[in-house]
């Protein structure tokens, strides 16, 4: 959840599920929002084993639609707010 748009993948190959399905569900959805190959193909992996049915619906429903990559607004300027800078308004 730390990486930004355009930043590398960082754990590479290696996707182990949380044991809590409130930590799972910020774990998927990074692997959708990245909607890499890689990433899809983890997030394939983990929804085979997961028992939660919302979470599960989750998974599918990203995998569908290849992914929840949002990209930013080209009219979208980036400021020290935006980019993490500060956290002053």
């Amino acid at each position: 959840m730390s990486v930004g748009p355009g930043d590398a993948w960082p754990l590479g190959d290696t996707f182990v599920p949380d044991g809590t399905a409130s930590v799972r569900f910020y774990q998927y959805k990074a692997l959708a929002r990245e909607a890499s190959a890689a990433t899809l193909v983890q997030l394939e992996e983990a929804a085979a084993g997961e028992k939660d049915a919302l979470l599960l619906e989750m998974a599918r429903d990203s995998l569908a639609s290849g992914g929840i990559a949002f990209p930013r607004s080209p009219r979208a300027k980036a400021n020290t707010v935006t980019n993490g800078t500060t956290t002053s308004p």
